[in-house]
């Protein structure tokens, strides 16, 4: 028997993962292409040290949904305690 034969669900592809965009990623790359271009203690790269301080102070890092396996955990220790059927 071929190993081929063996295969009994075809092959499938893995999904594609997006992933979301890095805050305030525009001003940082502003920001080492100017250093790049000049010296880094090149007063015409203050704007982009500026913006991308001003991005960095306003970003508010999204709330962390509790863990789902503490939730389940304190679930069933209630179950054992006998407060939840």
């Amino acid at each position: 028997m071929r190993p081929i034969d063996k295969i009994q669900q075809p092959l499938q592809a893995r999904p594609t993962k997006f992933r979301k965009a890095t805050p305030c990623a525009v001003e940082l790359s502003a920001l080492f292409n100017c250093w790049r271009a000049s010296a880094i203690d090149d007063p015409r790269c203050a704007e982009s040290g500026t913006a991308l301080a001003k991005c960095m102070s306003t970003y508010q890092p999204p709330a962390k949904v509790g863990s789902r396996s503490v939730e389940i955990n304190k679930w069933l220790a209630a179950v054992r305690r006998g407060r939840i059927l």
